[in-house]
């Protein structure tokens, strides 16, 4: 996402039209990001691995879930890391930012959705508010939760490289 943002915000500059469009007085940037890395990166490392980036179904399995390596995961995480910085850079040049982290969202969902509608002044009655079952599942929990241990100790031991 964040290669896009900075391809916006390059032509922006630019364009008057493209900047009003994505930047202007009504343009909310609603911003999802994770306070977790570590799972960040583990998901994106799998997801990498196996194309598949989203599911509807908890009990898919990953076939290709078994090839992610720890390299695989520091990979992830420094991107995680550099895409993390851009967000914060970004939110310093644009006054319509809103940030939400996705586990708030998981642990008070109706509150998160209150929170943004409050940020965005819209008119609505919160107290109508319905939260659905969300469709796209996790998967893979418990191999996740294996490469996150795995990765916490490869991690501790590999920071600094002795090449």
């Amino acid at each position: 996402m964040c290669a896009q943002l900075s391809i916006i915000s390059r032509e922006a500059r630019k364009d008057q039209e493209i900047k009003d469009i994505f930047f202007g007085d009504n343009t909310y940037w609603i911003v999802f990001r994770r306070k977790n890395k570590i799972k960040q990166a583990i998901s994106l490392a799998m997801a990498r691995k196996s194309n598949i980036y989203h599911s509807y179904d908890a009990d898919m399995k990953v076939s290709k879930a078994d090839t992610v390596s720890m390299e695989d995961i520091d990979r992830a995480l420094k991107a995680i890391a550099i895409s993390d910085e851009y967000l914060k850079c970004f939110s310093k040049n644009f006054k319509n930012y809103i940030e939400i982290f996705y586990e708030d969202a998981l642990e008070a969902q109706k509150q998160s959705v209150t929170d943004v509608i409050t940020k965005l002044d819209m008119p609505f009655d919160i107290s109508r508010l319905q939260i659905e079952e969300p469709k796209l599942k996790p998967y893979e929990s418990l191999k996740k939760t294996e490469l996150e241990n795995r990765f916490i100790e490869w991690f501790s031991i590999n920071y600094h490289s002795t090449q």
